[in-house]
């Protein structure tokens, strides 16, 4: 008997599986257009978007796999050439490559943490801060290397400034999620 793991794909093509494929690039887009929702703010090179909600709200719906592989495809798009980073950005060079390399590990760690139905808020919180907690430390220490920065100037520069705004994505990602499981999906 076949059995799927966390990272496999199944070997026949069903509805359900094409469901996912479609919920995965509604999320790649989604984090898309949360990229071009940008705002620079002059004390540090990485602009505050949406990507990051986008990124939480992948993992707490989709579940690890396909966050996973929501994440994956935007990233992909982006290091491939296609303009969906931020500004309309490409490439996966910059000051903002760590928190874009981040962004597939955390929607898994988010879905695998949160992956049952019955997922209390508390592990909801939990989930998402650690998600966030990943992506800063991808992104400030690519921050650091790609800058010349220390580790403190790129901690400062690479989450003072989007932990506020990050801790209310994280709070709609969640209130969003429930609601979408009080749904019946």
């Amino acid at each position: 008997m076949y059995r799927e793991t966390a990272l496999s794909f199944p070997k026949q093509l069903s509805w359900t599986s094409l469901r996912s494929w479609k919920g995965s690039l509604l999320f790649t887009a989604l984090t898309a257009l949360g990229a071009h929702l940008a705002v620079h703010i002059p004390p540090t090179p990485v602009p505050i978007t949406l990507q990051v909600f986008a990124v939480l709200l992948s993992g707490l719906i989709l579940g690890e796999r396909w966050g996973f592989v929501a994440q994956v495809q935007y990233v992909i798009l982006g290091a491939c050439g296609v303009p969906i980073f931020a500004f309309g950005n490409y490439g996966l060079s910059g000051p903002s490559a760590g928190y874009l390399l981040a962004f597939p590990i955390a929607a898994w760690l988010i879905g695998w943490l949160t992956q049952k139905r019955e997922c209390s808020g508390l592990q909801q919180i939990a989930a998402c801060g650690l998600g966030i907690t990943l992506i800063y430390g991808f992104g400030c220490t690519w921050l650091a290397l790609y800058m010349h920065m220390s580790a403190y100037q790129a901690l400062i520069a690479g989450t003072a400034w989007f932990l506020p705004f990050d801790i209310a994505k994280a709070g709609l990602a969640m209130a969003l999620s429930r609601l979408w499981r009080a749904a019946g999906d």
